[in-house]
């Protein structure tokens, strides 16, 4: 990773944060950690840094009734993964533009599913706006998987909890132990563990794409009646990706991505085999929110096409990048 370090010395922050086992949700990343360019709170969502400057406070928030807060929802994109400050990601920007509160639910690695579960047990008060910024990883944790469920979704490290529970050898892998192999398979596939990953197979998601659209449909239709019951709204934004982008690369970007690319199959998904999706899956996560009455909007264009550094690897941003996104997001939700 001593290149990534060197372009972009804030990852290793977000590489020092570590993660836990979270029931249901498999894993979310450790509380009250606080490093230069991130921290987390006690129940392990990145802070949001409101127009004063001032760090928000989850609980209060949710005490004060009458608040006027949004949540963004997404993964590690919302997290802000990239970001040199707390300050510097999408919720923050928002709550600095709106001088409101904007809490910050993004889920590292998370898919759809694992996103509404974030919101339903972490939820405690009536937002006003509830913004969706995803769409990527549904597309990518199925490369990652050998099959995708039309229920359960594909999720991060899902292969080595599967393996270790159904551990047919004479010193059987227990839970614990499954746990201790999911956390392994999540550092390998960032890239700070010795092994390659297997990408599945046959390098096709096909016959599991039918499967990706109706978990997004489930999860967006029961944020929607989230939403609906709460009086509030819900927009969905389709997160930037570069494959997706007729984009010309910054010299950092040529830099981080060629290294990114070699240093790990995992990343090489994002380069080689989500580009030919495009045009189908725009298409029918569009058609798919306008089935359930929620805007869609797609970030794969306009400002995010810039020759600018906008990208810390392909789906990941920078503050300029994150800066960039907010505003979208404030210009629509203004609108």
């Amino acid at each position: 990773m001593k290149l990534r370090y060197e372009i972009t010395p804030q990852i290793q922050d977000y590489d020092s944060i570590g993660e836990s086992f979270r029931p249901y949700l498999m894993r979310f990343d450790n509380a009250n950690k606080e490093f230069t360019s991130v921290s987390t709170n006690k129940y392990g969502f990145r802070n949001t840094v409101d127009h004063d400057g001032q760090v928000l406070d989850f609980d209060k928030v949710f005490a004060e009734k009458e608040s006027d807060f949004g949540v963004v929802l997404g993964s590690s994109s919302v997290f802000g993964t990239g970001a040199t400050s707390d300050a510097k990601s999408i919720p923050s920007r928002l709550a600095q533009a709106t001088r409101s509160s904007w809490l910050n639910f993004g889920g590292r690695a998370y898919n759809s599913t694992q996103e509404l579960l974030l919101l339903t047990l972490h939820l405690k008060a009536k937002p006003k706006h509830i913004v969706v910024f995803s769409g990527v990883n549904n597309l990518t944790l199925a490369y990652l998987a050998e099959k995708t469920s039309s229920v359960y979704n594909s999720f991060f490290g899902e292969s080595a909890f599967r393996e270790a529970l159904n551990s047919s050898s004479s010193n059987r892998i227990g839970l614990r132990k499954s746990i201790s192999n999911l956390f392994n398979e999540v550092l390998l596939k960032v890239g700070l563990g010795e092994k390659s990953i297997p990408i599945r197979s046959n390098k096709n998601i096909e016959d599991d794409y039918q499967d990706i659209l109706a978990c997004f449909e489930r999860d967006l239709f029961c944020a929607k009646a989230i939403a609906d019951g709460h009086g509030s709204t819900l927009t969905f934004f389709m997160q930037p990706l570069a494959t997706w982008l007729a984009k010309k690369l910054s010299r950092e970007e040529e830099q981080l991505f060629d290294y990114l690319d070699k240093l790990n199959p995992s990343f090489r998904v994002l380069s080689e085999f989500l580009g030919s999706w495009k045009d189908k899956y725009f298409a029918d996560m569009e058609n798919i929110c306008l089935k359930l009455g929620v805007p869609f909007i797609n970030l794969n264009t306009g400002d995010f096409e810039s020759p600018d550094w906008l990208f810390v690897d392909r789906i990941h941003l920078t503050d300029a990048g994150y800066e960039i996104a907010a505003n979208l997001i404030h210009k629509q939700m203004d609108s």
